[in-house]
């Protein structure tokens, strides 16, 4: 199954009662060894109970392993907002975030970088710039100060200030996940 014909195919379980239009219950056993798509019956709650065989063991299915990107967001969302200290993964979750922004806006495009990206959307600085591109890969630039909690936190603000602007939603969902 492509990319696409997992999206339909997540559709179609979804509303199977509206497609079967005599279908009184609903009850399915999937098996799938493709990522994607237990990734988004996953994510998006198409399925009841999710496990996982491995090694002749039936055991629940880690959710965290197939969305990083929501687990990196409520990451840096709790630095901004809810006063949580950075750590050593903080810039990479910053990264993971702005490389998953820059395909999804530029899906066509492969040979739109990072670099580019936050050029285009994030405020020209060089604590920006070197969290993101620098800290990610484990350090920092000589000729500039070191990066302090308080700089990461206007880093991390920076970056939900600019996925509020397009991407209100996902806001949202972290806000109501750190409630």
């Amino acid at each position: 199954m492509d990319f696409t014909h997992v999206y339909t195919l997540c559709g179609v379980i979804r509303g199977i009662k509206k497609i079967i239009d005599k279908l009184k219950r609903e009850r399915f056993i999937i098996f799938t060894h493709n990522n994607d798509f237990m990734r988004i019956i996953s994510a998006n709650n198409i399925v009841d109970k999710k496990l996982i065989l491995k090694n002749s063991e039936i055991s629940e299915f880690n959710n965290n392993l197939t969305v990083p990107y929501i687990n990196h967001l409520l990451d840096i969302y709790m630095i901004a907002r809810k006063d949580t200290k950075a750590n050593h993964t903080t810039a990479n979750s910053i990264r993971h975030i702005i490389e998953t922004l820059t395909k999804f806006q530029n899906i066509e495009t492969s040979s739109d970088s990072i670099a580019e990206y936050i050029t285009e959307n994030i405020p020209n600085d060089t604590k920006s710039y070197t969290l993101i591109q620098d800290l990610s890969h484990g350090g920092w630039r000589s000729e500039q100060a070191p990066i302090t909690d308080d700089d990461y936190k206007e880093v991390c603000e920076t970056v939900i200030s600019h996925i509020e602007k397009y991407f209100k939603k996902q806001i949202e969902y972290c806000s109501k996940l750190t409630l």
